[in-house]
């Protein structure tokens, strides 16, 4: 009997618990200290590492209407052997390499260089009916290197880029990728496999179908605190 009352009064406390969280990020979220991603991303907002890097790139429509974010390094040096795609992780961008994107061409293996952001992510579209799964962001590379007439190049895949990349792998193993072939695929800091995967609290949170949604509202918080200018 007891241990049924105690159990009512912690539910009846994490049930509170969650309520005021929820009804802050309502209330956060109809404040004006953010303005919407749609402008925060105008240029006269971004610093200046971030205007520099946008620069440099273009917006490319996807067969869904979405746009994401390219940045096509030496896009006239077409021969696929010295050519770098670049696949960034979660919850970031392709803006993790933009110190050592020169550096990486100097060297003088890679003489062109293609990353993205995936859609959701950097300066990329960030729409609300999209399921964001590993098989569409796959889906989106595809258009895209298909797009770049890119046939053969090395592939650098990064944390969740790591399952981006096994995703493509396993297609090419199947015959889907078409006229795409990887030189080589180097794996960075990733799971590629779940039931072998290290997860960190923040991931397991994430995962979670209630929780995971009002924590994932924070990365949009974090990811205008360092890159944008708050008005």
């Amino acid at each position: 009997m007891l241990c049924g009352c105690l159990s009512s009064k912690i539910c009846f406390f994490i049930s509170i618990f969650f309520s005021i969280l929820i009804a802050y990020l309502i209330w956060e979220g109809n404040q004006n200290k953010f303005e919407r991603i749609e402008e925060f991303e105008k240029e006269s907002f971004l610093k200046l590492e971030l205007i520099n890097w946008k620069q440099k790139g273009f917006y490319f429509t996807l067969i869904e209407g979405e746009k994401i974010f390219v940045i096509d390094q030496n896009s006239t040096n077409l021969n696929s052997s010295e050519t770098l795609v670049i696949i960034h992780g979660f919850p970031t961008s392709s803006f993790d390499f933009h110190l050592v994107l020169d550096k990486i061409i100097k060297d003088g293996f890679f003489k062109r260089i293609v990353l993205c952001d995936l859609l959701g992510y950097g300066l990329s579209d960030k729409p609300f009916n999209f399921s964001y799964s590993v098989f569409e962001f796959a889906d989106h590379l595809q258009q895209l290197w298909n797009y770049l007439n890119i046939n053969d190049a090395h592939i650098l895949a990064h944390d969740m880029g790591d399952t981006v990349a096994t995703e493509l792998l396993s297609r090419r193993e199947r015959g889907l990728l078409g006229t795409i072939n990887f030189k080589s695929v180097t794996f960075t800091n990733g799971g590629m496999r779940i039931d072998l995967a290290n997860f960190r609290i923040t991931q397991i949170l994430l995962r979670l179908p209630i929780i995971g949604k009002l924590i994932s509202k924070f990365t949009v918080i974090i990811f205008k605190n360092k890159y944008f200018i708050i008005m």
